[in-house]
């Protein structure tokens, strides 16, 4: 009886350990396909940049009552005058993050679109030194829908990278 007891315990270390030795197997396996895999490419990095540019605008806190830009924007388009205005300030503070952060062209614009209303709510924010994206440049596009039928679109032609 000693004998048969020993053997089930021999059994369940076996796999046990087989057990492990499938883990590891396959944790080693994941990590290699994770070094192997091909990197994104230059314009999928970019237009993930331009989205969470466009997402980081909106909530960037500026110092009109703590309110984010986009708060400024809805209130612009209620026409508030809370901080003397909205829509000018949320141009400014804008116009500072893109010129920081983008190279090449770009445009921002805050439009509400709908049946009753169609306009810009803020003057459209535009970088061109070369027209709108001339020649075969990558065009990377961000919009993002706030309430009221607010739409927010942020352009980017970033500038081509040069191989050296």
């Amino acid at each position: 009886m000693a004998i048969k007891d020993e053997n089930k315990k021999g059994q369940q270390e076996m796999i046990g350990f087989a057990f492990v030795i499938v883990l590891v197997v396959i944790i080693g396996l994941v990590f290699l396909l994770l070094a192997l895999r091909q990197p994104s490419s230059i314009v999928e990095r970019e237009s993930f940049r331009v989205n969470n540019l466009l997402n980081g605008i909106s909530y960037y806190t500026t110092e009109c009552e703590g309110k984010n830009i986009q708060q400024l924007i809805i209130e612009c388009q209620r026409r508030s005058f809370i901080c003397e205005d909205p829509c000018n300030l949320a141009r400014e503070e804008i116009s500072q993050i893109l010129e920081s952060s983008l190279k090449g062209d770009y445009s921002f614009t805050a439009r509400v679109e709908s049946e009753v209303e169609d306009r810009d709510l803020i003057d459209p924010i535009k970088k061109e030194a070369k027209g709108e994206c001339p020649g075969k440049r990558v065009v990377l596009k961000a919009i993002s829908v706030l309430p009221n039928n607010i739409l927010v679109k942020l352009v980017s032609c970033p500038v081509p990278k040069t191989s050296s």
